[in-house]
């Protein structure tokens, strides 16, 4: 059983429905779709699918990453690290 107070340790059970895989994946099949289907100009399709290609690349791949990163690094969560005011330069802590 999980603890209340833990993270949890999938990104996208923090996400509402709109944001989940499933409705990124979804969404970004349909837009160059009807860019498509409204346009038959491929001049007009590509920039559009490139851009999706890009926000699947962000949303889909680096962000569950770091998510799992930070998650391996500091398991109570990043709620639990200090602000960066506070965070320690190594530099400075050799003086």
């Amino acid at each position: 059983m999980m603890n209340p107070n833990s993270p949890p340790r999938s990104l996208w059970q923090l996400k509402p429905w709109w944001c989940q895989p499933w409705s990124i994946v979804l969404t970004g099949v349909t837009v160059p779709v009807g860019v498509w289907w409204f346009s038959h100009r491929l001049w007009l399709t590509l920039p559009v699918v490139v851009l999706i290609l890009l926000w699947w690349y962000v949303f889909l791949y680096l962000v569950p990453q770091e998510y799992a990163q930070v998650q391996m690094n500091h398991p109570q969560g990043i709620s639990n690290l200090p602000p960066e005011s506070e965070k320690v330069d190594p530099q400075r802590q050799k003086e």
